[in-house]
């Protein structure tokens, strides 16, 4: 019926690779009682999971009924869990605003069954476990013990082929361990029943079949099937929680936990209220200070930049009259061809000079032309100095970058710089004169000649 073939399982944890199973290959009758024992950490737990179909192996196959898994989808995953397979956990996993009866119909309620066939079913599978009196109260109103029972019931009640137990006398003392193994043996008396435990007494009491496993490998097996499986056609149905049971249950939730749900909705409220109050207070602010600007700006302020810039664009045919006159634009004779516009070709630039004289006349201006006048005034570094004999020198040479920023900005050649023989200029100087883009660089060499070398502003690194 089961078969697990040379299957391997491993985590990633704190980044190093931990393996816990290790090419585990078992075979399993269809009704037998099998306990598997081992310490903690050996594996058990993660081998009953990957039966149950809780967790997915890395390598390897589990058949079932001489069906591969390796090609099951999710949802044939979620039939074979809930028609071929019931789960009983050591910490029960019950829902505790779900009364006993309400916690056993929610394993049945992926089924096709009607609501009479599921009521009846419910309640046979807590009679059978002998706690049926109990069946309107809550779990908090149950022992450990009976409560297990529950867990039992509800494993019973889909009628499934295989029942996986993780430590289900866990949390119980001996006497209540040994009634619940008594009533696992006899409910289950013929199905295949894999039950982990780290109790050997009780492996050896009920058990026909022992497996132990140690480090993610099986070194013993007392009762191990050779021969082939006898294979029953596997049929998974196709399981769906109906959308009425979903409503009924998330309102059954709602009501049983008011508290929690009024302050869900009261702190989801604040938090919606907040953020409208942020964003309100933002718009606000906005628009306040967009007013004041409105305010103070009323009028168009004067700007005089260094560095003036007319920029002119081709304008149409019923305005070329109005740019016929000006000389920068570039004329193209052949009008067969499209030629890509150059804004430097059509740039005018005019250095303004402002001098104390300059703005002396700036603040004689008339007062009601304008709201506002701003000017800027550029203090040089005082890097260059005369000397005694009135030449100009590095007053801070450390401070120089030989960047020739000063050579190109002066107008008059009056600095120049001195080419040593450690770079080849052999005691010439050099100066500039700029003209239009292009700038003249001038080497007077010690023989009384000149050589001009001409650079192209546009193609040269501007500093």
């Amino acid at each position: 019926m089961l078969q697990l073939k040379n299957i391997y399982k491993s985590y990633i944890t704190g980044g190093s690779r931990q393996i816990a199973l290790d090419g585990i290959n078992l075979k399993f009758r269809e009704s037998e009682f099998v306990t598997i024992l081992g310490a903690s950490g050996s594996g058990k737990t993660t081998l009953l999971n990957i039966i149950g179909g809780l967790e997915h192996f890395d390598k390897g196959d589990l058949i079932i009924n001489g069906k591969s898994t390796k090609e099951f989808t999710d949802s044939n995953w979620d039939s074979y869990r809930n028609t071929t397979v019931g789960f009983i956990f050591k910490n029960y996993n019950l829902i505790p605003h779900l009364s006993i009866l309400e916690n056993v119909k929610m394993a049945v309620s992926l089924s096709d069954l009607s609501k009479q066939e599921i009521q009846e079913k419910s309640i046979e599978a807590l009679n059978k476990v002998g706690i049926k009196d109990y069946m309107k109260k809550t779990s908090e109103y149950l022992s450990k013990d009976e409560m297990q029972r529950v867990a039992i019931a509800r494993a019973l009640v889909n009628d499934p082929k295989i029942i996986l137990a993780d430590e289900p006398t866990g949390n119980l003392d001996s006497r209540c361990s040994m009634e619940i193994m008594d009533l696992i043996k006899d409910v289950f008396k013929d199905k295949l029943v894999i039950m982990v435990t780290q109790n050997p007494h009780i492996s050896q009491k009920y058990a026909n079949r022992i497996i132990t496993v140690r480090d993610g490998e099986v070194i013993e097996d007392t009762n191990s099937l050779k021969d082939e499986l006898h294979q029953k056609p596997i049929k998974l149905n196709k399981t769906k929680l109906k959308i009425s049971t979903g409503i009924r249950l998330a309102i059954r939730d709602i009501s049983n936990k008011k508290l929690r749900t009024f302050f869900y909705i009261l702190i989801s409220s604040i938090g919606i209220m907040g953020i409208a109050l942020i964003v309100a207070l933002i718009e606000g602010f906005n628009e306040k200070i967009n007013n004041y600007e409105n305010d103070s700006l009323a009028n168009y302020p004067i700007v005089i930049d260094k560095v003036y810039n007319n920029s002119y664009i081709y304008k149409t045919d019923s305005d070329k009259q109005d740019t016929e006159n000006i000389d920068d634009l570039k004329s193209h004779k052949d009008e067969n061809v499209i030629y890509p516009y150059d804004s430097d070709e059509d740039d005018s630039k005019h250095k303004n000079q402002i001098t104390q004289k300059y703005i002396q006349y700036i603040k004689n201006m008339d007062k009601s032309l304008f709201s506002a006048i701003s000017y800027e005034s550029q203090v040089n570094m005082n890097i260059l100095k005369k000397d005694e004999d009135g030449k100009a020198f590095i007053k801070y040479p450390k401070d120089c970058w030989g960047c020739c920023s000063c050579i190109k900005e002066c107008q008059f050649d009056a600095i120049g710089l001195y080419l040593g023989a450690d770079i080849g200029g052999m005691g010439s100087s050099m100066t500039v004169k700029s003209r239009d883009h292009f700038l003249d660089w001038n080497i007077h060499k010690t023989d009384g000649s000149t050589e001009t070398i001409i650079i192209d502003k546009k193609e040269s690194n501007k500093y």
